[in-house]
């Protein structure tokens, strides 16, 4: 099986969906993930940032779903 893959940075509650809408679409998180399932994509992993003084790490959300 081959999969595509969907990058989506969540920050401060809200992800970042560039690649689905363009640069500075944010949504709840609760939001993009029943949007992202609704169009078949599943979480596979998550990648936590380095945070800075005051700020919570940056997340990397990576999700997949079957190509074709």
């Amino acid at each position: 099986m081959t999969w595509e893959y969907l990058a989506a940075e969540l920050e401060d509650g809200f992800v970042e969906l560039r690649q689905q809408f363009g640069e500075g679409h944010r949504q709840s998180l609760q939001g993009a993930l029943t949007y992202l399932g609704s169009q078949g994509w599943e979480l596979a992993t998550s990648i936590s940032g380095k945070a800075t003084f005051g700020a919570s790490p940056p997340v990397t959300l990576i999700f997949k779903r079957p190509k074709g």
